[in-house]
C-alpha cells in the first residue's frame, strides 16, 4: 500500500441515477465530474462513499430504478478491491494478495470527513473550529481551558461595567456642594452647649437672688445699729437723769443718802455696771453688723461685677437653637457630598477592577495567539479566534475565496486521517475557472487526489450524461 491511500480505479453500474460509470482518477489533482443536473454526477460520489463508508452512507434507493439488474459497484484503493454488488450490495474486500478483509480495514484507511466534505462545508463557523480542534486534543483542551477563564472573567468584567454604569448614572445626577464642612454638625454637641449656657444662666440668677438675700440682710443690720444707738442714747439721758436726781437726792435726803449711801452707790454702782456691759454687748452688736455690711458690700460689688460681666444668654441660647435648625439641612447636604465621594470612590474600584480583567482578558488572548502560533495546524495560515471561529489568513469563512474555503476543508480532511490521500467534493460550480485550477495546484502539492462535480461541461474531466460517460473529448 502507497504512502496515501488513493483511488485508481472505480466501476459503478445501475446505482442510483448511475447506468455504468468506469473511470480512473488523477492521483494528484482533481477529476471532476461535469454535465447537466440529474445526470448521475453526485451518484457516482454517493457510490464511492457507501462503498468505502459503509452503512452510514447507504442511500435510502441503491438500484436504479430503470435497471433490471442490482447495482454494483467497484473501487480499487491501493492494493485493495472494495466491492458491493447482489440484493443486499454486500462488501466484499480483497487485496492483490487475494486476502479478504471488512470494514474495519476500510476505516483504517479512509477518512469520514473526505467521504462527506460538505458536512464541514455546510456547518457553522464554530462547527468548523471544533472540527479542527477535535484533531488536536491536547491543544482543544488547552484552547478551552483559556476560552472558560476568559468567559468566567468576562463576565466578572460585565459585572462590574454594570456597576460603572450605575455609579456613572448617580455621578450625573449628583455633584459636591461647596463651602459645606467635611462632618455632620453634631446635634448632641448644640444640645449639652445649649446645656452649659442654661445652667450658666441658672447660676447667674442664682447669684442674684443671694445678692437681694444679703442685701436684706445688711438692711436688717443696718436698723438693728440705728435701734442700738436708739436705746444707747435713751440709756445716756437715763444715765444723765439718774445723775441729776442722785445729786437732789443727796440734797434733799443729805443725812438720809448718808445713812443709806453705801447701800444706793452700791446699787447704782451695780447698775452701772450693768449698763455698761449692756452698752459693751450693744457696741460687739455693732461691730459684728458693721463687718457683715462690709463683707457683704464685697460681695454685692464682686457679684455686680459678674452679672455686669455676664454675655447675652437669651441671646446665646436663641444663636444656638438657629443653628441646630440650621444643622439639619447642613448635615443633608454634608451626607450627599458623603454619599457623592463614595460613589467617586467606588466608580475609581470599579474601573480599575475592569481594566484589570480587560488585561486579564488580553493576556489570555496573547496566551491564545501564542498557543495556535506553535501549534502544528494542518496549514500554517490556519487559527481560531477567540469567538471559536476559524480563520485563514486572517480572514473568516465568509470572507474567505472559494478556493481558500476547499483548501482549508481539504487539510482538515488530511489532519484528520493523513493516510487517507482523497477527498470527494460535490458542487464545484461555486467556483471559477482560476478558483478551480489554484484548488487542483494545491491538491497537487498536498499528494491528494480530489474527485468532484461541477455542473456544465466547460472545466469537466469526465462528462456525465443519463447516467454514462459522454462520449466526447476528455478535457
Amino acid at each position: 500500500m502507497s504512502e496515501k491511500a488513493k483511488i485508481t480505479g472505480l466501476k459503478v453500474s445501475n446505482f442510483k441515477r448511475v447506468k455504468l460509470i468506469e473511470i480512473q482518477p488523477e492521483q494528484n489533482g482533481l477529476t471532476i465530474l461535469g454535465g447537466n443536473n440529474r445526470q448521475g454526477k453526485s451518484s457516482i460520489l454517493d457510490a464511492i462513499a457507501y462503498a468505502l463508508g459503509g452503512e452510514s452512507f447507504r442511500p435510502s434507493t441503491v438500484n436504479n430504478t430503470d435497471a433490471d439488474e442490482d447495482a454494483t459497484i467497484r473501487v480499487e484503493i491501493d492494493g485493495l478491491i472494495v466491492e458491493r454488488k447482489g440484493k443486499n450490495a454486500d462488501l466484499k474486500i480483497t487485496d492483490v494478495r487475494g486476502m479478504k478483509g471488512n470494514q474495519t480495514l476500510l476505516n483504517e484507511i479512509v477518512s469520514k470527513f473526505a467521504l462527506d466534505l460538505g458536512s464541514f462545508l455546510n456547518a457553522s463557523e464554530n462547527d468548523k473550529a471544533k472540527m479542527l480542534l477535535k484533531m488536536f486534543p491536547e491543544l482543544e483542551s488547552r484552547l478551552n481551558e483559556l476560552n472558560l477563564n476568559a468567559e468566567k472573567i468576562r463576565e466578572e468584567r460585565a459585572d462590574i461595567n454594570r456597576d460603572i454604569k450605575r455609579l456613572q448614572a448617580q455621578m450625573a445626577g449628583s455633584a459636591i456642594i461647596q463651602n459645606i464642612p467635611d462632618e455632620e454638625i453634631s446635634i448632641q454637641v448644640l444640645t449639652e452647649k445649649l446645656h452649659d449656657i442654661s445652667e450658666r444662666e441658672n447660676t447667674l440668677e442664682a447669684n442674684r437672688r443671694q445678692l437681694a438675700n444679703i442685701e436684706q440682710t445688711r438692711a436688717k443690720a443696718e436698723a438693728s445699729i440705728i435701734s442700738l444707738n436708739e436705746k444707747e442714747k435713751a440709756f445716756s439721758r437715763e444715765f444723765d437723769s439718774m445723775n441729776a436726781n442722785e445729786q437732789r437726792e443727796f440734797e434733799s435726803l443729805k443725812q438720809e443718802f448718808q445713812r443709806r449711801e453705801a447701800e444706793i452707790r452700791t446699787r447704782y454702782q451695780k447698775r452701772r455696771e450693768e449698763l455698761a456691759a449692756e452698752k459693751s454687748t450693744i457696741g460687739q452688736a455693732r461691730d459684728f453688723n458693721t463687718q457683715a455690711i462690709s463683707e457683704s458690700n464685697d460681695e454685692i460689688k464682686k457679684l455686680n461685677e459678674t452679672i455686669v460681666a455676664a454675655p447675652d444668654y437669651a441671646a446665646m441660647k436663641a444663636e444656638v437653637l438657629c443653628e441646630m435648625q440650621h444643622a439639619d439641612g447642613v448635615n443633608a447636604q454634608v451626607r450627599k457630598n458623603k454619599e457623592y465621594r463614595q460613589i467617586i470612590s467606588e466608580f475609581e474600584a470599579a474601573r480599575q477592577k475592569s481594566d484589570a480583567f480587560t488585561q486579564a482578558i488580553d493576556k489570555i488572548g496573547n496566551a491564545r495567539i501564542e498557543i495556535l502560533k506553535n501549534a502544528n495546524l494542518p496549514l500554517s495560515e490556519l487559527a481560531i479566534d477567540e469567538e471559536s471561529k476559524l480563520l485563514y489568513n486572517g480572514q473568516k469563512w465568509d470572507c474567505m475565496s472559494g478556493a481558500e474555503r476547499m483548501k482549508v476543508a481539504t487539510a482538515i480532511c488530511m489532519g484528520t486521517k493523513p493516510e487517507c490521500g482523497f477527498v470527494l467534493i460535490d458542487g464545484l460550480e461555486a467556483m471559477d475557472t482560476d478558483t478551480l485550477t489554484e484548488f487542483s495546484q494545491f491538491l497537487a502539492e498536498k499528494g491528494m487526489q480530489g474527485i468532484g462535480t461541477i455542473v456544465g461541461d466547460e472545466q469537466a474531466t469526465v462528462i456525465i450524461e443519463d447516467g454514462m460517460i459522454k462520449e466526447t473529448e476528455s478535457k
